[in-house]
């Protein structure tokens, strides 16, 4: 447990309770890469706009 970093707890948590993200929509791990990249993106450009204000 002490491994775990507290920012990646925030983020999963973030993922699952606002974004109400439980599963992936695609099947095959090419897919599945590509629809976690999008969504660490979406988390990025989120923080770069709350870093902004």
């Amino acid at each position: 447990m002490k491994q775990r970093s507290v920012e990646w707890e925030t983020i999963f948590g973030q993922t699952k309770g606002n974004l109400n993200f439980r599963r992936f929509k695609l099947r095959g791990n090419e897919k599945v890469s590509v629809e976690r990249g999008l969504l660490m993106i979406g988390q990025n450009v989120k923080e770069l706009k709350r870093q902004a204000k």
